[in-house]
């Protein structure tokens, strides 16, 4: 396991989502990121698996202006589950990418098989 400071996990974070392109940025300003160690309630019962992340809340494609959301959507990124599974400190920086844009994908309503697939295109 990687071992690398909250403190620098958290800055790696912000500067992966600052690559994110302006456009989807600004469909994200209600979305709110949080790093934990493990996942915690919020997990229910996927919380006894290995998770990297987590979307918890409302797809855009779901929401409406005559129901709006009670709290902002928040994305999990799970710092020790990461770290576990990556054996050089330049794979946690990636995997943090990857696991934010896909919690990110399913912000945007994607399902689990789409964003597999686009996964998979990128290591061809």
């Amino acid at each position: 396991m990687v071992e690398v400071s909250r403190e620098e996990f958290e800055q790696w974070a912000r500067w992966e989502y600052r690559k994110i392109p302006r456009e989807f940025r600004q469909k994200l300003h209600n979305v709110t990121i949080v790093v934990e160690d493990e996942p915690g309630e919020e997990a229910g019962r996927h919380r006894k698996k290995t998770l990297l992340g987590l979307y918890v809340g409302a797809p855009r494609t779901s929401q409406s202006v005559f129901d709006p959301m009670p709290y902002p959507a928040h994305i999990y990124l799970y710092q020790l589950n990461i770290q576990r599974i990556c054996r050089t400190r330049t794979e946690v920086r990636r995997q943090i990418r990857e696991t934010l844009l896909h919690e990110i994908g399913h912000h945007f309503g994607m399902t689990e098989a789409q964003l597999q697939e686009i996964e998979q295109g990128w290591y061809r």
